[in-house]
């Protein structure tokens, strides 16, 4: 049976900017009861919730500053949640930053603040929250990754790592074992080159220590047909509605979505 999006309550990480912006305003378009925007960018955030208080109305949308490498402020903002809507149903962790740094200078906390971002969203939704706030029989917790988790890509290795990572930490706990002991289905969300600020900034950090491939990647840049935020959300629903738990999907070049398979191998 298809989940419902009517009715829910959804929390979306880095939801005042880019993909998370057009999450947020596609739940509500298929009748969310209501979603928080959790960004660490007040001022964006704020101007998001204007948007979307002139779209939807009051009532349906708050904003929270939070920076989600912080446990304790992202336990805040699901607290939140829940204390102004009285549920929570669906969680998005789509906080990311891109930080390439040169070899050799990415220190060891900066990788962990990458993986902490959504190991947290993850945990607080699918051990805490959701089994006890939401308001129908199963919640649903999307980690963002990318393309760039299943197709290494060697100007970005930080990155590429850190997607990789979201990608099998959501099969894990997607497996049929933690789903019958939360009913919380957990999917992977791998959107392709999307127009976003991250593909904006990308080209300046390479030529903070690789001028050449900074060179590289704005020329490819602007050859790129970029899909909009909107194509990937618009798919984002159809996959919440029907995506099975541990189930990995792809977003890109503005076609619709498609499941990724991975061979079953017993390397034990």
């Amino acid at each position: 049976m298809a989940f419902k999006i009517n009715g829910k309550v959804v929390l979306v990480t880095g939801g005042a900017s880019g993909l998370g912006f057009a999450f947020v305003k596609e739940f509500l378009h298929n009748e969310a009861k209501g979603a928080a925007i959790v960004d660490v960018n007040s001022e964006r955030g704020l101007v998001a919730l204007y948007e979307i208080r002139k779209e939807f109305g009051e009532g349906r949308c708050i904003f929270l500053k939070c920076d989600v490498t912080v446990s304790n402020e992202l336990e805040e903002a699901f607290k939140e949640t829940v204390r102004v809507f009285k549920q929570l149903d669906i969680v998005v962790n789509n906080a990311g930053i891109l930080n390439e740094k040169k070899l050799g200078e990415m220190r060891l906390n900066q990788f962990g603040m990458f993986i902490n971002s959504c190991i947290n969203g993850t945990l607080l939704a699918m051990e805490k929250y959701l089994p006890q706030y939401r308001s129908d029989k199963e919640g649903v917790v999307v980690n963002v990754s990318s393309i760039y988790g299943l197709q290494p890509f060697y100007k970005t290795p930080t990155y590429t790592a850190t997607k990789t990572a979201v990608i099998g930490y959501s099969r894990a706990y997607g497996e049929e074992v933690h789903y019958k002991r939360t009913n919380v289905k957990i999917i992977a969300l791998c959107p392709g080159h999307t127009q976003t600020t991250i593909l904006d900034v990308l080209p300046e950090q390479l030529c903070e220590w690789h001028i050449e491939l900074a060179k590289q990647e704005a020329e490819e840049l602007n050859k790129r047909k970029l899909q909009s935020p909107e194509h990937v959300a618009l798919n984002l629903i159809k996959i919440v509605q029907n995506g099975k738990s541990g189930s990995v999907w792809v977003v890109t070049r503005n076609e619709p979505a498609f499941e990724e398979f991975f061979p079953e191998k017993d390397y034990c």
